[in-house]
């Protein structure tokens, strides 16, 4: 099962195997899970000396970027399997920037990207939340839940992630 870890302040969910491969490099140390480069602990030292694994600034910022990749390629298919099963039906813009899909242009379409729904969108949201791959939906059948239950399960296993999709 996939390893909760904070880096800096923000928490993530990463897979076990991306973990232990830090562990053989040296990283970090089998059991740690709170990580700050050096500038972070400059400043929040003093709050957090007992519980944070001080790591060097290139090998922090391996992991880093690591952990950014893992979770674009974790959104990039979740985002393509529900645009092809027809969950996802957006007139413009995309769920890229964790915006709600809005029925109607407003501020945040026009100046800001957000999405803004076609007719029949099911997808209101697709974001990470404290780690998390959370989809937020709406308007969905029994049969829809259900298709939409295994895909979570699916996106769970193939990644290590913990999948939340309501």
């Amino acid at each position: 099962m996939s390893k909760e870890i904070v880096m800096n302040g923000w928490v993530s969910q990463i897979p076990n195997s991306m973990y232990y491969r830090w562990v053989r490099a040296k990283y970090i140390k089998d059991g740690d899970w709170n990580f700050v480069d050096y500038k972070f602990k400059k400043t929040w030292r003093t709050l957090f000396v007992d519980y944070m694994r001080h790591i060097k600034e290139v090998d922090f910022e391996k992991m880093h970027k690591e952990v950014k990749e893992w979770y674009n390629d974790v959104f990039k298919y979740v985002t393509a399997w529900l645009t092809e099963s027809g969950y996802i039906k957006l007139k413009n813009g995309s769920f890229e920037g964790g915006f709600c899909a809005v029925p109607q242009e407003d501020n945040t379409t026009k100046d800001w990207g957000a999405p803004l729904e076609e007719e029949g969108n099911k997808v209101i949201q697709i974001k990470e939340k404290f780690g998390r791959i959370v989809v937020y939906t709406g308007g969905l059948t029994v049969k829809q839940q259900a298709d939409l239950a295994m895909f979570e399960k699916h996106v769970s296993e193939k990644f290590d992630c913990c999948a939340d999709f309501c």
